[in-house]
């Protein structure tokens, strides 16, 4: 029995050459070359010397075991297999850890498009998944037999593991990630492999789905299609007077292992500047957001030839730095020759049907469940402060104040509570106005910041914290209240009209045109619900 672990090579990112001097760089050596059945082989093999642990040499020490222990070399694999005739199809199969030097050159979408349509829906036994805008990085789900794969809002499989339809090729456990792996229970030779990727092929071309499951396509960085989508996002930047409206600068990506840039609370030095063009464009922003940005853009739009040449420089007050592709923080859903791309995390992908089907099946439960109108929220105003204090004086008595009465939680980090304690209601109430989605987006970053930090946090220092901010006028009972409240709400006053207001003046967040928002507004929902706080989101229109 051999176990098969084949990828597909991404023709986009690399040429078979190209592939080959990686191939080299990593010291593997082309073995053998052979041609059969117009297929061409190429065996590439690498023999390391393996190391001895530190373990071992403490324990030669320790028991005065002779230093002459064999401890072999280790040998790792790949072969490459080129269909002479079709220049598009050129795979590889990788032996002991060659894996980590095809994981970088494959076809990310292979295996996964193999998986929908050779593994049902109730033979999926493990699933490996990523969200997107969630505090859920990464999940790993073992199912129960027959159990119901279902999938939550954001959430991206990257690996499935389960029952092929076809056992007698694959057997009874196909795994799919950026390969397809499995045990062969075949003779290994030339026939066999080539009507076993055939085989493979015939399953990738079915149109019928057996499994549906939200999936991202994403284009490689390199690969020629995403550069042309990075030259039409970069012509809407320098030209395009509405961009604003429809981009986000997404800061909670920048959250790094090892050093975390929290901006609204560190002192944290902001550059941007043209790659290789340094000296004569680089300028501190003085705040990161959406509208310096494109201002810079727009200034430097002569030097800046690429999307990639326009990057981020980060200084914390610590003096340490972080140096990124402003294409890296950008989150945007593009038309692009009648299709909607979106860029995050640096990439640009496609999301499939079912991702969508999720998030509006979340959002239709918001809808019904906690969205709500109270006209005691329509307030002239002038700006975020004058709103909030005229709220607040409408009804002195039952209203708290706490809008900028930050809490630190650590040495680094603050953060604001709420803007508003409704007494009457023991209710948190956290207010944002605007009319940007990245604008709206925050407000719903803070409340589940503030909800996490007090589930997790001392209370009692809180509580210290608070009455310092609130002085002795208020009693310590309502202190309690706060740092106990199970309410924990937001107010939108929308300072444009939007689509949402259907006619029966019921509201529908699906009309939302920002996709990030809306998986944020699903995000917080959730981590509302999970903390056993009940979420109330009230919308209005600036009057």
């Amino acid at each position: 029995m051999s176990i098969i672990n084949l990828y597909k090579l991404n023709l986009e990112k690399n040429t078979e050459k190209e592939v080959e001097n990686i191939f080299s760089s990593k010291s593997y050596k082309l073995i053998k070359k052979q041609v059969k059945n117009n297929i061409e082989y190429k065996v590439f093999l690498k023999e390391v010397k393996r190391k001895k642990q530190n373990w071992l040499r403490e324990i030669e020490e320790a028991f005065d075991i002779s230093s002459e222990i064999n401890i072999g070399n280790v040998i790792n694999g790949i072969i490459l297999i080129k269909f002479i005739k079709e220049t598009n199809k050129i795979y590889m199969l990788t032996y002991g850890y060659a894996f980590s030097v095809a994981q970088n050159i494959c076809d990310t979408n292979f295996a996964l498009d193999f998986a929908e349509r050779e593994i049902g829906q109730n033979n999926i036994v493990l699933k490996n998944s990523h969200f997107i805008e969630n505090a859920v990085l990464k999940e790993i789900i073992n199912y129960k037999d027959k159990s119901s794969v279902l999938p939550e809002t954001g959430e991206i499989y990257k690996y499935i593991s389960g029952k092929p339809s076809n056992e007698n090729l694959f057997g009874k456990n196909i795994e799919c990630g950026y390969s397809i792996r499995f045990n062969y229970n075949k003779e290994f030779n030339f026939s066999n492999l080539e009507n076993l990727i055939q085989q493979i092929e015939l399953v990738i071309n079915k149109k019928e789905i057996k499994s549906s499951f939200p999936r991202i396509k994403t284009f490689n960085k390199k690969d020629s299609f995403s550069e042309k989508l990075d030259k039409h996002l970069l012509e809407q930047l320098k030209t395009d007077n509405d961009i604003e409206n429809k981009l986000e600068l997404n800061l909670s990506k920048i959250i790094l292992g090892g050093t975390n840039f929290y901006f609204d609370n560190l002192e944290v030095t902001k550059n941007i500047y043209v790659k290789q063009k340094n000296s004569k464009t680089k300028e501190a922003l003085s705040e990161l957001n959406i509208v310096e940005i494109l201002k810079y853009i727009k200034k430097y739009k002569e030097q800046i030839q690429k999307l990639s040449d326009v990057k981020i420089e980060l200084t914390s007050e610590n003096g340490e730095e972080f140096f990124r592709e402003i294409k890296d923080y950008l989150f945007i859903e593009m038309s692009y020759e009648n299709e909607k791309y979106i860029l995050n995390d640096g990439n640009w992908g496609l999301y499939n049907e079912k991702f969508f089907e999720v998030l509006d099946e979340n959002l239709d439960c918001i809808n019904n469940q906690c969205v709500k109108y109270n006209k005691k929220y329509n307030i002239n105003y002038n700006d975020e402060d004058d709103y909030i204090n005229k709220l607040v004086s409408n009804d002195e008595e039952d209203y708290l104040k706490l809008h900028k009465k930050l809490i630190r939680f650590d040495r680094n980090y603050t953060v604001e509570i709420a803007d508003i304690y409704d007494k009457k209601n023991d209710e948190l109430l956290a207010i944002k106005l605007g009319s940007t989605t990245s604008n709206l987006s925050y407000c719903f970053e803070q409340g589940i910041t503030s909800q996490t930090m007090l589930k997790s946090s001392d209370l009692k220092n809180i509580k210290e914290q608070l009455e310092r901010h609130l002085g002795k006028t208020v009693d310590k009972e309502i202190i309690d209240k706060i740092v106990n409240c199970k309410k924990n709400s937001i107010l939108l006053v929308i300072e444009t009209h939007q689509n949402f207001i259907l006619e029966n003046g019921k509201m529908d967040l699906k009309k939302f045109k920002s996709l990030l928002l809306k998986l944020k507004i699903v995000h917080w929902y959730k981590t509302m619900l999970k903390h056993s706080i009940t979420p109330n989101l009230y919308i209005q229109i600036k009057i």
